[in-house]
């Protein structure tokens, strides 16, 4: 825009030094008419301005390294008559990894409604936000610049891409007691594992009354039901922003997130109930996962956290809250060669780290004091299958 107004301003310039040399009533006419032409045009674009309304939708969901499509819709209440193009500037916000990105766009106008779709590249997972930095309308002469109300911020949540993993879980990983012999359950509807015992209140189920320890107590006892499968396992997803002191690259975060999703979905394929474990700036938030709905609804809530600063902080809250205690496997995915000590979880809880590396291959790396290593290349192949034991 600044050359368009340079050029006008050096016509301008030229028509006042000619008039000045020469006094032709001519020259007077044509400098009249330029500067008549250009607060004419500014009176009318600002006219438009006021009349144009500018909104935005998006698809409520996306799929990381596809692209996302902005719907642009601009109304104009009266016939345009000076405004030519809108410009407009988006900044797309990852509330997962906390990056913003700025974009620019100039799209041409027409009077009454005209649709626009944007294609933007969905470069990472999680939730984005598009928020208008602002909107101006421009005239036909590419002089002014009038800014118009921006429209509200607009949020869709891009999942991880999808990843071939075949996950192997053998009989010592899963459902098995600690070392203490206490076997982790929840109330549940097992009846063939007992809970708890509390006296019965009306209303109770009657199949459920321990018959013999009410004989000797003089009092209704009732069994609660244990579900034992809920606690075998849970996911942790304990990858950072920084590793090491260093950013954390966007190939292998990305990467992280496909194995946990994928990792996920093969456990409730497979029809093992477990739990996700989410680092949060207020500990861990842990999710029960029975069914695929209860997975999407996980995914979904996880992609709208924000990731922690530095890897690690999921393992500090799990082993703080002493959680071990809870769960006979646990599953850590992690971005990155594995670093960390897993001295702490020796023979307290079977540890499998499932890491995305960049220019890595498929590898299981015995560490030994019950966990083991898997690493995965965090380039994506298409068609590959990754067949994951733990």
């Amino acid at each position: 825009m600044w050359k368009n107004r340079l050029a006008y301003g050096l016509v301008l310039l030229t028509a006042a030094v000619l008039l000045f040399l020469y006094s032709k009533p001519f020259l007077l006419t044509v400098l009249i008419v330029l500067l008549l032409l250009m607060v004419i045009n500014g009176v009318l674009v600002l006219h438009d301005a006021h009349s144009i309304r500018v909104s935005m939708r998006v698809r409520p969901g996306g799929q990381q390294g596809k692209d996302v499509n902005l719907n642009i819709i601009v109304n104009s209440d009266k016939k345009l008559l000076a405004a030519q193009e809108i410009f407009l500037e988006l900044e797309t916000q990852s509330t997962l990894l906390g990056t913003k990105k700025e974009r620019r766009f100039l799209l041409p106008l027409t009077s009454g409604q005209s649709n626009y779709t944007i294609k933007v590249p969905a470069e990472q997972c999680g939730e984005l936000r598009f928020s208008c930095k602002r909107i101006c309308v421009r005239d036909v002469l590419n002089l002014f610049n009038v800014q118009t109300a921006p429209f509200a911020p607009v949020r869709t949540v891009i999942y991880p891409r999808r990843m071939k993993v075949q996950l192997l879980l053998s009989q010592a990983s899963a459902g098995t007691p600690q070392p203490e012999g206490k076997m982790q359950n929840r109330k549940g509807n097992d009846p063939s594992e007992m809970f708890d015992l509390r006296e019965y209140v009306p209303g109770d189920d009657v199949r459920s009354i321990h018959w013999k320890l009410s004989g000797k107590t003089d009092t209704l006892i009732l069994r609660q039901a244990s579900d034992p499968s809920l606690y075998n396992i849970v996911l942790l997803m304990d990858f950072g922003i920084e590793k090491n002191g260093e950013p954390t690259p966007l190939e292998e975060l990305n990467a992280a997130a496909a194995v946990a999703a994928a990792v996920g979905t093969q456990l409730v394929q497979q029809h093992i109930t477990f739990s996700a474990a989410v680092p949060t700036r207020n500990g861990l938030e842990i999710y029960e996962v029975r069914t695929q709905k209860d997975f999407q609804q996980m995914l979904m809530h996880w992609m709208c956290f924000p990731l922690q600063q530095t890897e690690g902080a999921g393992m500090r809250y799990f082993l703080t809250q002493q959680m071990d205690r809870q769960y006979a496997r646990l599953v850590l995915l992690t971005a990155g060669p594995y670093t960390a000590s897993l001295k702490p979880l020796e023979g307290r809880i079977g540890t499998t780290v499932i890491s995305a590396v960049s220019g890595g291959k498929l590898q299981h790396i015995a560490v030994g004091g019950g966990y083991e290593v898997v690493e995965l290349p965090a380039e994506r192949i298409e068609d590959e299958v990754y067949r994951i034991l733990c």
